[in-house]
């Protein structure tokens, strides 16, 4: 981003996010009664969830990018993001995908333990899928000639 262009990644970030914002008045507590009601727009939900990952994943890979000069509008929704909806969001992805579609999740109090057992599971699964792929590309890496 120090050269004026945003990357890909960045552009697609913004542009999700966006509809985002503007699908669910700008209330990330009115996000999962809409993605229950709303395929498309817990799909977009996903997509916002993915996008800001692999944006964490580059940030982890390229630190030195991270340190370059960013868009100040890129700069204020990422900030915007982080405090106000990745939890939100990550939070509803879980319910989605243990299946507690049931569960409203502005009320964390009753859910938290649940809730800190599904990410416990979710990390470990990651973790284990991390290590996986990283065999993978090694496996790769020393079969290529």
């Amino acid at each position: 981003m120090a050269d004026g262009k945003d990357s890909a990644e960045v552009v697609k970030f913004l542009s999700l996010y966006s509809r985002l914002k503007d699908w669910c008045d700008d209330d990330p507590d009115a996000t999962f009664q809409l993605a229950v009601a709303d395929t498309q727009f817990k799909e977009l939900c996903m997509q916002v969830l993915g996008a800001a990952e692999r944006l964490h994943a580059s940030e982890q890979r390229h630190r030195h990018l991270f340190a370059a000069p960013v868009d100040p509008k890129f700069l204020s929704a990422w900030r915007d993001f982080e405090a106000r909806y990745e939890h939100v969001l990550a939070a509803n992805w879980s319910a989605f995908v243990f299946g507690d579609e049931s569960t409203d999740l502005s009320d964390q109090s009753k859910s938290s333990t649940s809730m800190d057992r599904k990410w416990k599971h979710a990390d470990l699964n990651a973790k284990i899928a991390a290590d996986l792929i990283e065999k993978a590309i090694g496996l790769l890496m020393t079969m290529s000639p």
